[in-house]
This record gives structure tokens, C-alpha cells and sequence, in this order.
């Protein structure tokens, strides 16, 4: 196992690749992938929609207030 996945001395993986999804790539090998992801390959429905949808998912100018705002509420 790549050291990328397996860290403890035991040999365990841990993060993310505790329980890692699996996807058959066109090699032929299994290759983990965080889980909760998928493929934005061509073929898949709304696949532009898609990226530019994770593109616009935050506004940094936006996040920052929202953070100000957030910390000043817990003084």
C-alpha cells in the first residue's frame, strides 16, 4: 500500500482513506478517491454545470463577513 495511505506503525490507513471509494480507471487499476467525490468526466450529465457550480461556491469577500460576523457573535 502507498505510504499516502497507510501512516500508523500498524499499518492502518486514517484521514480520509479510512474508508476510501473505489473507482475502476481506464488502466484497468483501482485507484481510492476521497469518499463523497465523483468523476466529472465527459459523458456525465451536467458535467459543466457542475464545475462551474464548485467554482462559485464561495465568495471569498462574502466568507470573510461571514466569519467577522460568526466571531463577533460568540464575545
Amino acid at each position: 500500500m502507498p505510504s499516502t495511505l497507510q501512516d500508523h506503525k500498524d499499518g492502518t490507513p486514517h484521514g480520509v482513506w479510512r474508508d476510501p471509494d473505489w473507482l475502476l480507471c481506464r488502466d484497468d487499476r483501482w485507484r481510492p478517491v476521497e469518499p463523497g467525490t465523483f468523476p466529472l468526466a465527459d459523458g456525465i450529465p451536467g458535467r459543466m454545470g457542475l464545475l462551474r457550480g464548485y467554482g462559485n461556491a464561495i465568495v471569498p469577500p462574502l466568507a470573510a463577513e461571514f466569519v467577522t460576523a460568526f466571531l463577533e457573535s460568540l464575545r
